[in-house]
């Protein structure tokens, strides 16, 4: 009897030194990532993170700005191990895209903005539209005096008198071609309203026929899914209608283009508003189509 307590004992022990070491042992990887910075592709993102009012924020949280690169096709990743409890948090970001070496709050040419993630969030996904969109004052967290900022705005173009102009004759030169986005702006708008319009007509089989076929396929279950979706997620009885207000920016390949457009969007009980979102359509077989990825 004896030797089977001390078996017990002996193994209870070992069993308690294996867990420790496992919760010693217990990291994870939190992952920030970008997207929409293509224009400023080859120069970095700056970003750190920051609690919520009243949260405790992990003790290997981001707090000092780290540098992450902008590749070709304006997306960034960043990852870091962190441990023990965590909270929600704020990912403020920045890019320095006019060179100047600072975050410009009043200067659009500083993409910026600001991103909430919950506290068990392996992975904050950020989707840059517009500075616009920004909270104010993201700049100060990197160090910025918005009070000097506002006093010293950057410079802009001086008009030179009239009669300090000199006229010369003009040189003649050839009209150049058209870029894509004057050729395709009317149709990649028309492609995006069709899918919008047969989305909120309920209607699978207009909304198969303005979808690229290499992107997504309206299944038989997608009318119910998106009810249930919005029951669960917004508690309306049915998904919200979507409507173009106007088409914010436009960039075109040969055979796609990326849509910045301002939306009305509703639910059948009247709630909603205006939001701005990226969509893309692409030219197949001579049609454009919605292009759900």
């Amino acid at each position: 009897m004896k030797r089977r307590i001390l078996y017990r004992s002996t193994l209870t022990v070992f069993m308690l030194i294996v867990l420790s070491a496992c919760e010693g042992d217990m990291e994870g990887e939190r992952t920030v990532e970008w997207t929409g910075l293509h224009l400023n592709a080859g120069n970095e993102v700056h970003y750190l993170l920051e609690p919520l009012p009243g949260s405790n924020f992990p003790t290997s949280g981001k707090s000092i700005p780290t540098d992450v690169p902008i590749d070709n096709s304006g997306f960034a990743s960043h990852s870091f191990k962190f441990a023990g409890a965590t909270a929600p948090g704020l990912a403020y970001y920045y890019v320095d895209g006019n060179g100047n070496g600072r975050c410009d709050e009043y200067n659009t040419a500083d993409p910026r903005g600001a991103q909430e993630f919950a506290a068990n969030d392996a992975l904050i996904s950020i989707e840059f539209v517009d500075s616009s969109l920004a909270p104010e004052g993201v700049c100060t967290y990197f160090g910025a005096d918005l009070d000097q900022q506002a006093a010293s705005p950057d410079p802009t173009a001086t008009l030179v008198p009239a009669d300090t102009l000199v006229v010369t004759n003009p040189t003649v030169t050839p009209t150049p071609a058209p870029s894509y986005e004057e050729l395709y702006e009317e149709a990649a708008l028309a492609a995006v309203k069709r899918f919008y319009d047969a989305s909120n007509a309920h209607d699978l089989e207009a909304m198969r026929r303005a979808t690229s076929e290499d992107s997504f396929f309206v299944d038989d279950g997608y009318i119910e899914s998106m009810i249930y979706d919005a029951e669960i997620f917004d508690g309306e009885s049915d998904y919200a209608t979507l409507n173009i207000t106007n088409l914010f920016r436009i960039s075109c390949r040969e055979f796609r283009c990326e849509l910045i457009l301002d939306v009305d969007k509703f639910f059948p009980s009247g709630e909603g508003g205006s939001i701005r979102i990226p969509e893309y359509v692409d030219l197949e077989n001579g049609e454009w189509k919605y292009d759900w990825s």
